[in-house]
């Protein structure tokens, strides 16, 4: 390639946009700076795509003369070629072409400023010459020469603009004093919004689907652009994309094909002799003529500043010298929420797997749905509202009057839920049912007596009751009790008299607890935080038909390149109307921004809140061609510790105060049993706090911030869902606290204090070896990989550790000082386990407890509070143990250390012999490890675990704000930016996001109705291309009757068990397994009648299939096999099993032998091959492990054959039972076998 040209009236350009993304500023003397320097931020060319006419006609004329010969002399040459053989209708289309091409052939990172002059030259002078040309021509070509001259000349065209780019940098990046924010990626190219004269006649000849980008008015965010943003748009493009090119199109985005590969594509496709095939030159022309193409939700964007210590430093070619002032702005990109609603509701088959109403009671409370979060909030409802018997709205955190009947005797009362109730006791399934605490008066005989607590000195004082709970019809309100709440009073001072003449209350009393508080100290429901931000006339005059939204906010710092050095804040939405199953689906996380690097989370959040509170409060929006008011807003923000605490306002962990939820101070976070109740942080109490502080400054002000663990101004996020509890709303994340905190932690406790080298190495071989549970993947080494794990592999290795010391630990696995401190620590505990069995018992209850908050499943919250206490301890207490071998000097000597002893019954010797000296001697070597280990007491995870069941009772189940789709959506943005590096990541990789959202929803159906011209290629690549459609959507939105490839073992499934496939032949029908005695080549017509697995086959066939009397099974062979897959169609999830897997099936677990297909009258059955495993009993009871408290089950002797149908979703975890405890009594033969069942919950993502 030639080298580059100087190009006048640029003297200033910097060569390479650099890789962070953000741009430097010079301050010269005005003789050097560019043309645009003294232009305001929001003129500036390389920022603002609503430049005017006026300002395109003025950067024109600053063009180069250089340019603007070569536009010249290549737009005449063009035009003059048209008019020796074309009409002047021919001279038109190729002008179009011409000017099209200057910005569909711009290479990746061309500067939008430069390239626009040269674009506009070329179509004036383009049309200068079609007008002498159309003058001048008297020939006139049929249609077909017109179509193939016109390619002739677009692909001379294509050809010579490469050289005319040659002339413009395509890494410069215009400076000026004034704005230095980079020019967008040219993966989007941008349309003015006040576009020039010439762009004006390109729309207007360009045709109707080429505008599709452009949303109605009354959908924008932004009526005006007085905070700098900006929308961007696709450039519109005249060329018609066939289903063959949107294919080709759609496959490039998908696979990552490269520039080389494309041109390698090209070149074989141009083999085959087809007219329509005609694929653009380039891969970028073909990527963007598909965007122009495919409607794209509407982007915005906006220059924010960014702090400069943050940036890496300048490139070289950019550093002129000490007189250099530098100042760095950068884009900020996101969507436009309420676009973005619109197109989510629009999307027919996303919206209904969403669930719209009212909140519902259940008896296993798992949902979003189910729980107090949606059932205290009034624009949950989807305006399903409850009425008054005198008509007046029931809002969630009202105080009522009731009516008394025979089978409610209470007057008063505070609602805290509305639902429908769906529970197996319900009366009428569906009915309306409120849950109200009880609200009474001292001297109220219906209620329980707490006149011991209290001192009334008014009849007009009452008192919530917060643990008497009660449930009411809704026709049993009477009416809105009018009732002053007193948030001001505090529980310290002097009771006072109150002048009004309404009744009042202003403490909340705990009957079980015997605890009495200020109302200021219990959570108000989200329904009063409801009136009081938006006022109770404004919630009443909700439409009755409206649709509510609520959506879970995730907001993460995460680093780009796997690195923090350049850390983007994400905002992720997740629509909480999905189910579980759903939710977590990366499909479902949509992108709302990425913050810049650098940049100010109040510049970020400046930029969202405005759309985000009106979506909140509620806006008119047309859906399907109907207008209907939306409600969209935040039900819940979910992050990681450090960023919830700033997310809430408050200090972080490492703070003194670093607790978002309660006061404890940082050297008592190892006491488990801190009172949080009274203790902790409540929203109102937080808004007087603020409000006080308001009135402090200088040291008092933080002194006294410094007091509550407070930052000293309150969290920007906060204005993102103002009508939201600060402290409710903010949940824990289980897979950060529990998995990768605590999980890595005791993993690593594993190999650092307690196993020995060899025990070490030992541990690992059986790690590597050991059996999964069905459907977990690989997880790397503990040993050396360990702090690389992702959540889910910290997770499902806590669980894997306790099960695989049970099932190969040895003594001699295990360090002496370690065994004997565990000794110590346990000698007057009744249950007479060794130190050994010890240590495998506090990791089996630290397991336990990380299924019961780690499942989606329902937990009782006091459940989960009985077992984080428990599971704290045992961490605890291995810590302590830690510590105290770590100040034995014979650690480092002992013959157990790094050595196995040659039994058992040795090593116990040693341990008993040495751990009843008690001696522990200092060792001045040992102070860094000893403190470290007293430390770890207090981890902020440790004392996290108590706030859990108030998560639980809020949200239903704490995996519901959980973190890890958040976090897998991560994984796409850094792909694509290792993948291509670009100079302006933020424009890159919202260019990539846009279109992946985009076309998700709009194969869901989002395009249906505003697009109606897209339904008939979009089927035609359905039927012709199923397999690229589908890689574009979640499996839930799959069609289930396509598959995605041909199986020769193809089955028949049911309505349980949809895409049925098997695979892996074998016969495994040998030895212990040979029950039936049949080989691998047996002929069924050959058995004798009454043979055992004829008449099972048959009652098979019978149960499962509803096949009946069969007479003859046929004389082909059995194709055997050892592993099938199915789709449960629910949850469309995935199941797999192979053989040496459980599962149930006709009510028992089931040990998978084999399985084969049967034909029988043309169709292929599947049927499984099993053993049962039988409960075992002694003396009476279910035999459980005594270490781990686990069943253990005898494997059957005799197998089972059963068809497909049979098989229940629910999987089994079972592990061969411990070798080291006689199960009973053996046979003869001695083959009973037993397995131990490990029926903790592991439902993990």
């Amino acid at each position: 390639m030639a080298p580059r040209k100087a190009i006048p009236g640029r003297m200033l350009q910097w060569t390479g946009a650099n890789e962070s993304n953000v741009m430097p500023s010079i301050e010269l003397d005005s003789t050097t700076l560019t043309n645009n320097s003294d232009m305001e931020p929001a003129e500036s060319a390389d920022i603002e795509p609503a430049e005017s006419a006026e300002s395109a006609e003025s950067a024109e004329s600053a063009e180069s003369a250089e340019t603007e010969s070569a536009s010249m002399e290549l737009a005449e040459s063009a035009s003059m070629g048209l008019a020796e053989s074309a009409s002047m209708e021919l001279a038109d289309s190729a002008s179009m072409e011409l000017a099209d091409s200057a910005s569909m052939e711009l290479p990746e990172s061309v500067d939008m400023e430069l390239a626009e002059p040269a674009k506009m030259e070329l179509a004036e002078s383009a049309e200068s010459a079609e007008t002498e040309s159309a003058e001048s021509s008297e020939t006139e070509l049929t249609e077909s020469a017109e179509m193939e001259l016109a390619e002739s000349v677009y692909t001379d065209i294509t050809e010579s603009l490469d050289d005319l780019y040659d002339i413009v940098d395509t890494n410069d990046e215009p400076q000026s004093e004034s704005h230095e924010a980079p020019s967008v990626d040219y993966f989007l190219d941008l349309f003015p919004n006040n576009p020039s004269q010439s762009e004006r006649q390109v729309r207007q000849n360009t045709p109707d689907h080429v505008d599709r980008n452009i949303p109605p008015s009354d959908l924008s965010s932004f009526d005006d652009e007085k905070d700098g943003a900006e929308r961007v748009q696709n450039k519109a493009s005249s060329i018609e994309s066939t289903p063959f090119i949107i294919a080709i199109g759609l496959w490039a985005e998908k696979s990552g094909i490269s520039r080389l590969d494309y041109v390698r594509l090209r070149e074989l496709l141009q083999l085959i002799e087809q007219p329509s095939i005609n694929l653009p030159a380039k891969l970028d022309t073909l990527k963007r003529r598909l965007r122009t193409y495919l409607p794209m939700l509407t982007l915005m964007r906006k220059a924010l500043p960014v702090l400069i210590a943050k940036q890496a430093t300048l490139p070289s070619g950019e550093k002129t010298g000490g007189t250099t002032h530098i100042h760095r702005m950068s884009w900020q990109y996101w969507y436009d929420p309420i676009d973005l609603v619109r197109q989510i509701l629009s999307a027919d088959k996303l919206r209904s797997q969403m669930y719209f109403g009212k909140a519902q009671y259940q008896d296993k409370p798992e949902e979003l749905w189910h729980s107090r979060a949606w059932g205290s909030s009034i624009r949950a409802t989807s305006g399903e509202n409850v009425y008054t018997t005198d008509g007046k709205l029931l809002i969630p955190g009202d105080i009522v009057r009731l009516h008394r009947s025979s089978t409610q005797r209470y007057r008063y009362g505070r609602i805290i839920f509305i639902g429908r109730d769906y529970r197996r006791t319900a009366a009428n399934l569906g009915d309306t049912i409120l849950t109200l605490q009880l609200v009474a008066r001292d001297n109220d005989r219906e209620g329980p007596d707490f006149s011991q607590w209290v001192e009334s000195m008014n009849e007009k004082e009452l008192y919530i009751l917060e643990d008497i709970l009660f449930e009411i019809r809704s026709f049993e309100v009477r009416s809105i009790f009018n009732v002053y709440l007193d948030r001001e009073y505090k529980i310290e001072e002097e009771d006072y008299l109150y002048r009004h003449e309404r009744c009042y209350i202003r403490k909340v009393i705990n009957i079980s607890k015997e605890d009495v508080r200020a109302l200021s100290q219990m959570s108000p429901t989200r329904g009063e935080l409801e009136v009081t931000h938006y006022g109770r006339d404004a919630l009443e005059s909700l439409p009755s038909d409206m649709i509510s939204l609520p959506l879970i906010l995730f907001i993460d710092d995460f680093g780009i390149h796997r690195n923090m050095y350049r850390a983007l804040k994400a905002f992720y939405w997740i629509p909480a109307n999905l189910d579980y199953s759903n939710r977590r689906k990366i499909a479902n996380v949509y992108t709302l921004s990425l913050g810049p690097h650098g940049a100010d989370i109040a510049d970020v959040v400046s930029s969202l809140k405005g759309p985000l509170q009106r979506l909140a409060r509620g806006v008119w929006m047309e859906l399907k061609g109907v207008k209907r008011f939306v409600c969209a807003f935040t039900l819940m923000i979910i992050g990681d510790m450090p960023q919830q605490a700033d997310n809430s306002g408050f200090m972080r962990h490492s703070a003194r105060i670093g607790c978002r939820s309660c006061f404890i101070a940082k050297e008592n976070r190892h006491d488990l049993h801190y009172d949080i109740i009274h203790n902790g942080r409540y929203h109102y109490q937080i808004l007087a706090d603020r409000e006080e502080a308001g009135n402090l400054d200088g040291v008092t002000l933080q002194r006294f911030m410094r007091e509550r663990g407070m930052r000293l101004n309150p969290s920007p996020i906060v204005e993102l869902a103002p009508a939201l509890d600060l402290v409710l709303s903010r949940p824990y994340d289980t897979p950060h606290s529990e998995w990768r905190g605590l999980g890595r932690l005791l993993q690593s406790l594993l190999f650092e204090a307690i196993l020995t080298k060899n025990g070490g190495l030992a541990y690992l071989k059986a790690f590597q070896g050991y059996l999964f549970p069905p459907g977990w993947a690989r997880i790397q080494s503990p040993m050396y990989y360990i702090w690389s794990w992702s959540l889910s592999e910290a997770g499902r290795a806590s669980i894997l550790l306790p099960l695989i010391l049970r099932s190969h630990a040895r003594v001699g696995w295990f360090r002496l000082p370690f065994l004997q401190a565990v000794r110590r620590q346990f000698r007057n505990d009744e249950r007479t386990l060794t130190p050994m069995q010890w240590i495998i018992h506090s990791y089996g209850v630290i397991a336990e407890a990380n299924t019961i908050v780690g499942s989606q499943g329902y937990s009782n919250p006091d459940t989960i509070e009985r077992w984080m206490i428990q599971s704290r301890e045992c961490f605890q207490t291995l810590m302590i143990c830690a510590n105290a071998a770590s100040q034995n000097r014979r650690a480092a000597t002992s013959a157990l250390d790094d050595t196995d002893q040659s039994s058992d019954e040795e090593a116990m010797e040693l341990v008993v012999e040495e751990a009843a000296e008690d001696i522990a001697v200092p060792n001045r070597g040992s102070q860094r490890k000893r403190s470290k280990y007293l430390r770890l007491l207090g981890l902020p995870n440790v004392h996290a675990g108590l706030h859990l069941a108030d998560v639980t009772r809020e949200y239903a189940s704490v995996m519901n704000c959980n973190v890890l789709a958040g976090e897998l959506h991560h994984r796409d943005f850094k792909q694509w930016a290792d993948a291509a590096a670009p100079a302006n990541l933020m424009g890159y990789l919202f260019a990539k996001d846009v279109f992946r959202q985009s076309v998700r929803l709009g194969l869901v159906g989002a395009w249906d109705y505003s697009h109606p011209d897209l339904l008939e290629p979009l089927r035609l690549l359905q039927n012709r291309c199923p397999n690229l459609l589908k890689s574009f959507l979640p499996i839930t939105e799959q069609d289930p009757d396509a598959d995605a490839y041909h199986d020769r073992h193809a089955v028949k499934g049911d309505s349980s068990h949809e895409k049925v496939h098997v695979s892996l032949s074998g016969f495994s029908l040998t030895g212990w397994n040979s029950y039936f005695g049949i080989g691998e080549k047996v002929k069924l017509d050959r058995l004798d009648p009454t043979h055992e697995f004829l008449i099972q086959l048959g009652h098979a066939y019978e149960e499962e299939y509803r096949v009946r009397e069969i007479v003859q099974f046929g004389n082909k062979k059995l194709v055997w096999l050892q592993r099938l897959s199915y789709i449960e169609p629910h949850s469309r999830k995935t199941w797999v099993f192979k053989v040496g897997d459980c599962f149930w099936a006709r009510r028992l677990p089931q040990l998978l032998v084999q399985c084969f297909i049967h034909g029988y009258r043309g169709q292929s059955y599947l049927f499984l091959i099993t053993r049962p495993l039988i409960q075992y009993m002694e003396n009476g009871i279910q035999a459980l492990d005594p270490i781990l408290r686990l069943p253990i089950k005898r494997i059957a002797q005799q197998l089972l054959v059963i068809g497909l149908p049979a098989v229940t979703h629910p999987s089994a975890y079972f592990i061969p039972a411990p070798e080291d405890h006689e199960w009973g009594d053996r046979d003869i033969a001695g083959e009973d076998k037993f397995m131990m069942e490990c029926n903790w919950s592991l439902s993990y993502l």
